[in-house]
């Protein structure tokens, strides 16, 4: 049986989540001195040990992984930087806002993950005692504090000081 899908599979997550902390680590540094600085100082944290599983789970089944995938997550990155216009203030924090809308998309994506691989694991002997349960939980947890944060940014940045606004 041809192990391909599953190795596309897990290095196109490997690489989404290569992606999210390049993005991350520079959000940290853009909002260091802000609640915002922490908050995603912890979630980098959590997706790097969740991308160690992904690597740990990589390395029982001998998938090696794709640096093309991988670098083409960082350039892809700083592209999204760019277009985002990252950089963002609180005078115009629509980059900000779709960073956010971005990172919830990615968790919400480690959480289909899990679920995935929890389907597939009674195959693979090596990842019997791997809980895919409870990491498809805490990456849905994750993205809905990342959702709440894209949320309380919502009205900000879509009404406010438009013409929309200014019709109601």
């Amino acid at each position: 049986m041809s192990t391909k899908n599953l190795e596309l599979y897990l290095n196109d997550h490997l690489a989404g989540s290569v992606g999210a902390r390049e993005l991350l680590s520079h959000l940290v540094k853009t909002f260091r001195e802000e609640s915002l600085g922490s908050f995603f100082q912890d979630l980098d944290r959590e997706i790097e040990a969740k991308q160690a599983i992904l690597r740990d789970l990589m390395g029982r089944i001998g998938v090696p992984e794709s640096s093309v995938r991988q670098t083409a997550a960082w350039v892809a990155e700083k592209i999204s930087r760019f277009k985002l216009g990252l950089g963002v203030s609180e005078s115009d924090p629509m980059g900000l806002f779709e960073s956010l809308e971005g990172l919830v998309l990615g968790t919400f994506g480690q959480h289909s993950l899990w679920a995935a691989l929890g389907k597939a694991a009674p195959q693979i002997p090596s990842w019997a005692e791997v809980d895919f349960e409870r990491l498809g939980r805490e990456a849905r947890a994750l993205s809905d504090r990342v959702e709440e944060r894209r949320l309380e940014l919502a009205r900000q940045v879509l009404v406010a000081d438009s013409k929309i606004a200014a019709q109601s």
